[in-house]
């Protein structure tokens, strides 16, 4: 997959040269030439999955240039240090739920991006 950049001034480059530049060489976004389908069979597939798995198949999406054995290992790293729910559901009051996105190391959502673009880098 190529990625582009939404001032239209970047010559596609692939997941692992974007991710280096930061943002785009003409200052826009770095974004997907265009979007992976997903299908109804792949995401029911996909609910089996844990968080290290399902962050590989989505990310194999973007990252085509990674092989597919290192992207598995840099996320199975990446939220070792999480407990086992790494994104965990809580019921709370009126049938809503509370996502809990600050389980790792730090205690702050921001791991979340931060273990995986340590382990990447």
């Amino acid at each position: 997959m190529q990625f582009i950049s939404t001032r239209g001034g970047m010559a596609p480059l692939p997941y692992s040269e974007t991710l280096l530049e930061g943002l785009a060489t003409d200052g826009g976004l770095a974004v997907p030439e265009e979007l992976p389908h997903v299908d109804a069979g792949t995401l029911a597939s996909w609910r089996r999955l844990s968080y290290p798995e399902l962050a590989t198949e989505v990310l194999g999406l973007f990252a085509t240039d990674i092989p597919r054995e290192d992207l598995a290992r840099m996320t199975a790293a990446a939220y070792a240090d999480f407990p086992t729910d790494v994104v965990p559901l809580r019921t709370i009051d009126g049938g809503l739920t509370l996502v809990g996105l600050s389980e790792g190391p730090t205690l702050a959502f921001k791991d979340m991006a931060m273990q995986f673009l340590g382990q990447v880098m």
